[in-house]
């Protein structure tokens, strides 16, 4: 059974949500689904974004400054072949487009970090897994992070993602 808070499958992360209570969200990769569950999500513009004051440390295609926002650091992102993801500097106003996978951060103040895009068609949300033997993996911080760690580790098929 599904319970909220740190329940271990695959992946943890300690991400409240705007909405209540803590949140379960499934996201395989391959595989097949197996058990469905309720789940509240954060702000729609902020859901695949780190948590506040967390930062890539990924190498630095170029910085734009007095970008308005995280979702306008995001656009600038999208708009760039190599960016692969950006920081946003919320003092600063600066835009850090990023180059290689985004899931190696640091903590850092006043920072929003997040992927090229938010697109989660691949993702299903609200479905667990029941599989016997799951692996753990140290916290990640976003869905896409869990899918990264995930293709990169030799014999996993799917992942789960705790809110």
């Amino acid at each position: 059974m599904w319970k909220y808070g740190f329940f271990l499958t695959v992946v943890t992360s300690v991400w409240a949500t705007s909405e209540g209570p803590w949140g379960v969200a499934a996201i395989p990769t391959r595989g097949k689904p197996e058990y469905s569950q309720r789940h509240s999500f954060a702000q729609a513009e902020l859901k695949c974004f780190h948590p506040i004051n967390w930062k890539s440390i990924a190498r630095t295609l170029k910085t734009e400054s007095g970008v308005k926002d995280a979702a306008a650091c995001q656009r600038l992102c999208a708009k760039e072949d190599q960016c692969t993801h950006f920081n946003y500097h919320t003092d600063s106003h600066n835009c850090e487009l990023k180059i290689k996978n985004g899931s190696d951060v640091v903590e850092a103040a006043n920072v929003i970090t997040g992927p090229k895009t938010c697109s989660s068609s691949c993702f299903t949300l609200g479905v667990g897994h029941t599989a016997k033997e799951m692996a753990r993996s140290e916290r990640k911080y976003s869905p896409f992070d869990c899918q990264s760690w995930c293709r990169d580790t030799n014999g996993c098929f799917y992942f789960t993602f705790n809110l």
